[in-house]
């Protein structure tokens, strides 16, 4: 598994919700991102929201902008 070193922005290509987190595929140009967040943050996306992928201690962080 590849850990992020940079912010990058991208548009969210897939998204499952479960009872306590969400799976998110994020598209950054032709490479796809993919991690799981808290549902709660994942309930403020939608697909095809534009967001950022940031790095963090846990792996990827996906927020919208």
């Amino acid at each position: 598994m590849t850990q992020l070193s940079h912010n990058l922005t991208g548009r969210v290509y897939s998204l499952l919700l479960a009872p306590f987190n969400a799976h998110v595929v994020v598209q950054v140009g032709d490479i796809f991102l993919e991690t799981f967040i808290p549902r709660s943050e994942a309930e403020k996306l939608r697909v095809g929201f534009e967001v950022i992928a940031s790095p963090s201690e846990n792996g990827t962080t996906i927020r919208a902008l």
